[in-house]
């Protein structure tokens, strides 16, 4: 407790004279106003309201005024250190709730950023873990990719080669359909040449047969020779024509004859064949 303002207080009485106004105040019997007084202040004190347990026993008290108002003095300026400190424990008070609710905010602020970090992190966990399931589902894609392209190419090997047998196999129907014209034509050529042969053995025998019922001369007998075998010649196209021509050369070459006679005459029929205007068309 702070000491109280106000002027110094008087000298302080003897022990002799304290002593002597003791025992005399002892002998004196106290008032009722008194003992109420010291009543209501014993019941103060209780209450540990002691400036006020002393104003009661103030007027009980006996002494120098001045004494009792230091003493009154005394208790005010108790009262205002009590009130100034209370004010002061209630703003140091305020001050603390202020900073604990401050300090609240602040965690439940950080206990929200915590919360946001957290669901922060379970975002990025459920990221990484779609990245690698995208990542496996791109592996799993390139392999196939790879077993696709690798299927491709082995199937274009396949068909390149498939290709090539294809073309061989056409370039052999090819030949083989040139062939079957080619024996069609040589057949045809031979029928051709068979049935000439045959008519050529009926005008001969019909020649034989002339001959022998009136016999006629050689160059005669040359000409209708030639004219025989040049009538096929009249008939037939441009681009056969030297096909039959060939045929009828091979037929009347005089080293193919049996005889020098069967000679002689083949040779006077080719001379007569070269010397008409079909053989030249």
């Amino acid at each position: 407790m702070t000491e109280p303002e106000g002027e110094p207080l008087e000298e302080s009485p003897t022990p002799a004279r304290a002593a002597h106004r003791s025992s005399v105040e002892a002998d004196t019997p106290l008032p009722g106003w008194a003992m109420r007084a010291l009543d209501e202040a014993q019941g103060l004190r209780a209450r540990r309201c002691f400036a006020d347990a002393i104003r009661k026993i103030l007027p009980v008290l006996s002494g120098p005024q001045r004494a009792i108002e230091q003493l009154g003095g005394l208790c005010t300026s108790w009262e205002r250190a009590d009130h100034e400190k209370g004010q002061k424990h209630e703003t140091d008070l305020g001050q603390a709730t202020a900073e604990l609710l401050q300090a609240r905010e602040e965690a439940e602020i950080c206990h929200g950023l915590e919360e946001e970090l957290n669901a922060e992190r379970r975002q990025r966990e459920a990221a990484e873990r779609r990245l690698l399931k995208h990542k496996d589902e791109s592996c799993n894609l390139k392999a196939e990719v790879a077993s696709a392209r690798q299927r491709t190419d082995a199937w274009r090997v396949l068909k390149e080669e498939k290709d090539v047998e294809l073309a061989g196999a056409l370039q052999k129907v090819q030949e083989c359909q040139r062939e079957v014209t080619w024996l069609r034509r040589r057949s045809q050529v031979q029928d051709e040449a068979l049935r000439e042969n045959a008519q050529l053995k009926q005008q001969l025998r019909n020649m034989e047969a002339q001959r022998a019922a009136a016999p006629a001369g050689r160059e005669e007998i040359v000409r209708q020779v030639a004219e025989l075998e040049c009538g096929p010649l009249r008939q037939c196209a441009s681009q056969d024509r030297a096909v039959l021509r060939k045929k009828i050369l091979v037929k009347w070459h005089p080293d193919k004859q049996p005889s020098s006679d069967h000679s002689a005459l083949a040779t006077q029929v080719m001379q007569e064949l070269q010397n008409r205007p079909e053989w030249e068309m």
